[in-house]
């Protein structure tokens, strides 16, 4: 159970890290 919680908090930094670099990348574009 605490394995799961742990996976499931890893992908969701994961997946914030890779929408801010989407963010941050959007910036620099523009």
């Amino acid at each position: 159970m605490i394995l799961l919680l742990l996976f499931l908090f890893l992908f969701l930094f994961l997946s914030l890290q890779a929408l801010r670099n989407q963010t941050s990348t959007k910036c620099a574009a523009a």
